[in-house]
């Protein structure tokens, strides 16, 4: 009887921070379980990002290996869930079909959508849209080109040592 008292005080006084906690945990529990977006990524896709990272570094240290592990898993649930999620919907709802692309390697897609991205944000004065068009389309096909000339050169001094 005296532990439930007790309880009950210390709930009704200090309810005013107590609530916000639950219902926080509760949204974020609730959309892990229905595996829902909350920034761009799903959570399917930030293990996706995590693979990636954790099959680029590798430490011998277990204990600093783990440790590193678990600060990449929360750095990219944390950069995704609140710092991507803070976009307006706007710009969600533009940039979601270009992660998806990316993530399943669609890369020409990816370049059609981000060409399309810029086209729609970015207007330029007396130029008219299709012009507009082929200046971001050649834009999007020479940073492609210069990013794979990257990965080439990155795979041949990979094959060299």
């Amino acid at each position: 009887m005296k532990l439930t008292r007790l309880l009950y005080q210390f709930l009704s006084r200090n309810w005013v921070w107590i609530y916000p906690v639950f219902e926080t945990v509760y949204i974020y529990l609730k959309r892990i379980i229905k595996m829902e977006r909350i920034g761009i990524f799903t959570p399917e896709q930030e293990k996706f990002i995590f693979q990636a990272f954790k099959s680029r570094i590798e430490i011998k240290n277990k204990f600093w290996n783990w440790l590193l592990k678990l600060v990449f898993k929360f750095g990219i649930k944390l950069i995704d869930n609140f710092g991507i999620d803070r976009l307006e919907e706007e710009w969600k709802k533009d940039l979601i079909p270009v992660v998806d692309a990316g993530i399943n390697q669609e890369y020409e897609k990816v370049r059609g959508l981000v060409t399309d991205l810029l086209n729609k944000r970015i207007d330029f004065k007396n130029i008219d849209s299709e012009t507009e068009l082929r200046w971001f389309d050649s834009l999007t096909i020479f940073i492609a080109s210069t990013i794979d000339c990257f990965v080439q050169k990155r795979k041949v001094q990979s094959f060299k040592n």
